[in-house]
């Protein structure tokens, strides 16, 4: 059974999820994946957070993962953010 959407997701759900879906995420065009609390439909939850440096990335609503023997949906939200570059580097 998948969770319905607009549960909260825990903290360890979402951490799970970033680990899990990191390359996934990365091959996306994400450049930095985080996790952190967001408001959803319901209240506040845990997300990750896929930071890209473009708005036309295609990224999934949703990562499914298994907590506690069932199914769980942790969100996913993109915040638009240039990549870093450390000075002198460049």
């Amino acid at each position: 059974m998948v969770e319905p959407e607009g549960s909260a997701a825990e903290l360890e759900e979402a951490e799970q999820a970033r680990t899990l879906y990191a390359e996934e995420l990365r091959q996306l065009g994400a450049h930095a994946i985080a996790v952190d609390q967001v408001a959803g439909p319901r209240g506040t939850t845990y997300a990750v957070i896929a930071f890209v440096d473009r708005e036309d990335v295609a990224l999934p609503e949703y990562l499914e993962l298994e907590s506690g023997g069932q199914k769980k949906r942790v969100p996913v939200e993109a915040r638009l953010q240039e990549r870093f570059e450390p000075e002198g580097l460049a």
